[in-house]
């Protein structure tokens, strides 16, 4: 936000227009990662026997590289004109973001597991949430414009 000729703006400042749009297409992005993601780890642990820590792991990790495009190419797609981090800092940022849920899912879902009465696939629903919540806070600093304005709404 501009304070008379200042050219100070706070970073995520953004219209209420613009949040509801991005929110949405934050969801339709997520709904298919999620869908990608589910997958991988039905097929890893009722298909395959693996462990459900490692099956998480692996199916955030497959999420995580799919989502990098989806995110930046829809979820966050008006900053992409002006952007405050090039290509290889927006991956490297992606990066960090997506280690800390992918590194806290297996945790999360094994409290889940004890929750749920180890229910593998009611303790991977539980656990979304809260790292969906915990990805969309960080990957608004990710994909934010140079500027810190939104150019979308």
């Amino acid at each position: 936000m501009e304070t008379g000729g200042s050219s100070q703006r706070r970073v995520l400042d953004v219209r209420p227009a613009t949040e509801v749009r991005r929110s949405a297409r934050y969801a339709l992005t997520g709904f298919a990662l999620y869908a990608l993601d589910f997958s991988v780890f039905f097929v890893l642990t009722v298909v395959g026997g693996v462990h459900v820590a490692v099956s998480q792991f692996v199916a955030r990790s497959v999420g995580a590289i799919a989502g990098f495009y989806g995110h930046r190419s829809f979820t966050f797609q008006e900053n992409r004109r002006d952007p405050a981090l090039g290509l290889a800092a927006q991956w490297s940022a992606y990066t960090i973001v997506s280690a800390a849920t992918i590194f806290a899912s297996p945790l999360f879902i094994m409290i889940a597991m004890r929750v749920t009465g180890d229910r593998q696939l009611l303790a991977k629903v539980v656990t979304e949430p809260f790292l969906v919540l915990m990805a969309y806070v960080g990957l608004r600093f990710v994909f934010r414009a140079r500027s810190g304005h939104d150019r979308g709404g």
